[in-house]
């Protein structure tokens, strides 16, 4: 994933980004950066760029990163709630009660993921979204 963005301030050894929305995006709409009323998106990135506010940056995440974020985000809840369906049917619960096992998996990933997965993606620098290089205002792809 490259993207690129303005550098807002500098965070102890991060900088807080304004993204970068695509020209495409607004014609398409198909995602909540195209959608939103507000053209930009605030996120923290790692600052190896020496980058300092007013600065434009391009950001970067390896694609297989956001692949297994993504994996972890909606891959362990979608098992979670079928393993809870399954089991709520091999014991015998009507359909009803198989959902209601379903959705206690579904709030058990959901358990899993915000107190003990997302802490330990945090303090791995891979999940991370890094600064990279500063880029002149001339080579900017997006508008705000």
């Amino acid at each position: 994933m490259n993207r690129q963005g303005y550098v807002n301030r500098i965070i102890e050894d991060n900088v807080e980004v304004s993204l970068m929305r695509h020209s495409a995006c607004s014609q398409c709409g198909g995602c909540a950066i195209g959608r939103a009323e507000s053209k930009a998106e605030v996120i923290l990135a790692i600052n190896k760029a020496n980058a300092v506010a007013g600065d434009y940056v391009e950001l970067y995440l390896p694609d297989s990163n956001v692949a297994t974020a993504a994996l972890i985000a909606y891959g362990i809840p979608l098992i979670a709630m079928m393993a809870g369906m399954v089991i709520g049917g091999q014991l015998g619960f009507n359909d009803g009660g198989a959902l209601i096992f379903g959705l206690a998996g579904l709030a058990g990933s959901y358990l899993l993921n915000k107190f003990i997965l997302e802490p330990k993606r945090l303090d791995k620098i891979k999940y991370q979204v890094i600064a990279e290089k500063i880029i002149s205002e001339e080579n900017i792809e997006g508008v705000f």
